[in-house]
């Protein structure tokens, strides 16, 4: 519990975000698991901050989607079956 504090601290730092976070208890998850280490995980993740889940993506453009279905033509036209 001292690790996820410490790691709580560093998200209120901005040092590493809370997904970050979720990674690092996934890792110890797993080995606890393959060592046989029991934890009650409900009760650790409840004191976990929350994860933001936004994509910084955006839809593509028109313009950009029809430049990459002609380019692939161009790529697999190349192709020569034997």
């Amino acid at each position: 519990m001292r690790y996820i504090a410490f790691q709580e601290d560093r998200i209120k730092k901005k040092e590493i975000s809370a997904g970050t976070l979720r990674n690092y208890i996934k890792a110890i998850k797993l080995f606890f698991t393959m060592d046989d280490i029991l934890v009650n995980w409900d009760k650790i993740k409840m004191g976990m901050s929350a994860v933001n889940q936004t994509s910084n993506g955006r839809i593509p453009e028109i313009k950009i989607t029809i430049h990459i279905i002609k380019k692939n033509r161009e790529e697999w036209s190349n192709i020569s079956y034997y």
